[in-house]
Order: C-alpha cells, then structure tokens, then sequence
C-alpha cells in the first residue's frame, strides 16, 4: 500500500482497519505489518465506526486536532495581514 507512504511522508495520517469478524485473521495481520513493521501507518483499529469505539475515537481526536490547526493557520494570516491604521 505505497499510499500510506506517500501520505505520511507528506504529514498524512495514516489509519489502517480491520475486519474483527475476520476469522482467518489475514485484515488483522496486514494492519499488524503496515503498523509494526512497515511503519506505514499511524494506527490500527476494528473496523467499528459507532460512537465510542476505539476507531471512533480515533478519527474524532485527530479531525479536532486537524480543525484546530485550520482555524490557527487562518487566525496567523488574518492578523498577519492588517495594516496598522495612518498616523494624524
């Protein structure tokens, strides 16, 4: 999956998930070998997206992280762009 690659060289965030019900465990494995071993991927987590799960969570703390350095980023330009008021 060189696409997590590229997005995490590029500040990405790299999530993979897994079929808990996966009785042959190979999602499990693969999500182990891009996490452990590739380094490809931030986290791994069940494929559960309901409010409260460990995926959930997840995804929740870094989008509010994301919106966090969106609202920064525009708040530094919007302050970095005023001009100071003409002198009597």
């Amino acid at each position: 999956v060189p696409c997590f690659t590229v997005m995490k060289k590029n500040g990405g965030f790299a999530l993979a998930v897994y079929n808990p019900e996966d009785q042959t465990r190979r999602s499990f494995e693969k999500c182990y070998q891009l996490t452990f071993h590739a380094d490809r991927v931030h986290f791994m987590a069940p494929a559960d997206y309901r409010p409260g799960s460990h995926l959930r969570l997840i995804l929740e703390k870094h989008i509010a992280e994301i919106a966090d350095r969106i609202v920064d980023s525009r708040r530094q330009g919007v302050e970095g762009s005023r001009v100071p008021a003409p002198l009597p």
